[in-house]
């Protein structure tokens, strides 16, 4: 929605290769962009992997990075929710999701629409092993289990997505090596943002925030 108020926007794009001498980016398709400042929101190990000339210091710095991933759970039910609740946290090692958010309560035009959408964060990690198989049965099972649903015949469609890159982890030298990474990509024209760009729990948001922030700063420049 965003995008299309926005002229120049091209999706659908893989960057294999960003040159910082000549500043161009590279696309999977051959496609070249030249850019004079660039704004990177990949996640910093795999945005310096694509760096020409990037100190072998620097890549090193990010494994120290630590990050959680988890399964993504998309279930579309065929009315609108029964309930004003909009997040459910579940703590018990019973329950698939650690989150159950309730996103169509947000907004009057969102609880309008004819279906509603749910989605599952299921983490997974050295602390939480998923010991079911069947995931889709199980999230049924347990949006059942919380009362976010009432039949199994209220699921219309379940998918699940993983997601590498889910929440960055606050460890005690992020800080120092992210401002480390920050000040060697300024000096080459290049700023990074958003939640594992800047490896920073931040909402969609607050990252949007930052970005029109900085675009303005850039203007001046």
């Amino acid at each position: 929605a965003l995008g299309k108020k926005v002229e120049n926007v091209d999706f659908n794009k893989t960057v294999v290769n960003v040159d910082i001498k000549k500043k161009l980016v590279t696309n999977a398709d051959g496609s070249v962009y030249r850019y004079r400042n660039l704004i990177n929101t990949i996640a910093l190990p795999d945005f310096l992997e694509l760096l020409n000339d990037c100190p072998i210091e620097l890549k090193e710095i990010t494994q120290n990075l630590d990050y959680l991933s988890m399964k993504l759970g998309l279930v579309v039910i065929n009315h609108p929710i029964d309930t004003d609740i909009q997040r459910f946290y579940c703590a018990q090692d019973t329950i698939s999701a650690h989150k159950i958010a309730l996103n169509h309560n947000s907004s009057d035009y969102l609880r309008s629409l004819p279906k509603h959408g749910i989605m599952m964060e299921i983490s997974e990690g050295p602390e939480k092993t998923l010991y079911r198989q069947d995931l889709k049965q199980w999230i049924a099972d347990d949006l059942l289990k919380v009362g976010a649903i009432k039949s199994y015949d209220e699921i219309e469609h379940v998918e699940i997505r993983d997601v590498k890159y889910s929440y960055p982890v606050p460890t005690k030298t992020r800080k120092s090596e992210i401002n480390q990474i920050k000040k060697w990509l300024v000096e080459n024209d290049i700023h990074t943002l958003g939640r594992f760009g800047e490896w920073l729990y931040i909402n969609s948001d607050k990252a949007l925030k930052r970005g029109l922030d900085l675009g303005e700063e850039l203007k001046k420049s």
